[in-house]
């Protein structure tokens, strides 16, 4: 293998590994995908790392391998999941040293992961119309950030915000919401009231409760708080899960240039 293919698929691998930076690691992230696409091509694999995006009232997000060797319109999209052999697979039977062994540590490092989005239940209250989060299925460790930010683009969008799962969130997904409320300049949040009907619906447990509300007179932002009530000690308006978050696009047209988004 030439010594530039051999740096180039260096780097696609580095490109996978390494850790982003910095508040905003969403971009770095969208980096890390479009240079290890790029590796992937210049040693000949196949493949090619995807996000698939489920638009409409429910909104999906997830990342996806596509091949690259067959017809346009006959591409087959195959989410990734983790200890996934597809690559691997067609590395053992189709590719020798020394190109085999680089390739098959990318298929080791590929990303992982989805998310799903959608509007208020009658359970979660009106909270400004915004979408709210359903879940996230198992994602690679360091990939949260980018597909939240996916959601968030795509949420502000259609429906001017998202706002966490009104349940229960991860101390993974808080740590994201953390840095949407207090190290995200992009990010512009409002704060949502508390709805403790919508909280009983719910949960039973907080039946009967009678918080303080913010804005008793405006009923289109009351929602449920049940995820940032547990998440604060009952001090619900002081958790970054209380509020409703927008961002300007950003990720989405950086991946959609280099061909990273599918749309279904």
């Amino acid at each position: 293998m030439g010594m530039q293919k051999t740096n180039l698929l260096r780097e696609a691998v580095r490109a996978i590994l390494r850790e982003a930076a910095g508040p905003d690691k969403s971009s770095a992230l969208a980096d890390r995908i479009i240079e290890a696409n790029r590796g992937m091509r210049e040693v000949g694999l196949p493949f090619q790392i995807v996000i698939e995006i489920s638009g409409g009232a429910d909104f999906e997000a997830q990342i996806m391998l596509k091949r690259t060797d067959v017809g346009r319109g006959d591409e087959e999209l195959t989410r990734i999941m983790p200890g996934s052999t597809i690559v691997s697979d067609w590395i053992e039977e189709n590719m020798k040293s020394p190109k085999r062994e680089a390739a098959l540590e990318i298929s080791k490092r590929l990303p992982y992961g989805s998310i799903l989005t959608a509007p208020p239940s009658r359970s979660d209250g009106k909270c400004l119309s915004s979408q709210v989060v359903q879940l996230t299925r198992e994602t690679r460790p360091g990939w949260g950030p980018l597909l939240y930010d996916i959601a968030l683009e795509a949420a502000t969008e259609s429906r001017g915000g998202l706002t966490p799962d009104r349940l229960t969130v991860t101390p993974e997904a808080q740590r994201i919401w953390r840095a949407y409320d207090g190290a995200r300049p992009d990010v512009s949040k409002r704060q949502l009231d508390i709805d403790p009907l919508a909280m009983a619906l719910s949960d039973k447990t907080y039946s009967g409760i009678k918080p303080e509300r913010l804005t008793p007179d405006d009923p289109t932002d009351d929602c449920g708080q049940v995820s940032s009530w547990e998440a604060s000690d009952g001090n619900w308006s002081s958790s970054p899960l209380s509020r409703t978050y927008s961002k300007p696009p950003g990720v989405i047209p950086k991946l959609e240039a280099a061909g990273v988004i599918v749309r279904r």
